[in-house]
């Protein structure tokens, strides 16, 4: 599978994409290694922010609420080039 491009969210998650999918994609070592296909951006984006909330070994709902605030502002940053924005109720769970 040929993908088009490569956004670097945080030095280890990546988002790439091809004619059918956006891709979140984790390095390992110096490869990158393709975790979950989506047909959308904004459900990718969701599944990220989701991720980094399960693996912040959070110990309460302030830490867990900061690393949500911290996690949208940088993928805000990020995403810049692509002109979109997320806010804090784009990640609600379904």
């Amino acid at each position: 599978m040929k993908t088009k491009s490569k956004i670097d969210l945080d030095g280890t998650y990546f988002i790439k994409s091809d004619k059918h999918n956006w891709i979140l994609s984790k390095k390992i070592g110096d490869r990158l290694r393709d975790l979950y296909f989506y047909l959308d951006i904004k459900s990718l984006l969701e599944d990220y922010v989701n991720l980094r909330l399960r693996l912040s070994n959070s110990k309460s709902i302030e830490e867990l609420l900061k690393i949500h605030q911290e996690t949208i502002t940088a993928l805000n940053h990020a995403l810049v080039p692509l002109n979109i924005k997320i806010s804090k109720g784009d990640t609600n769970d379904k």
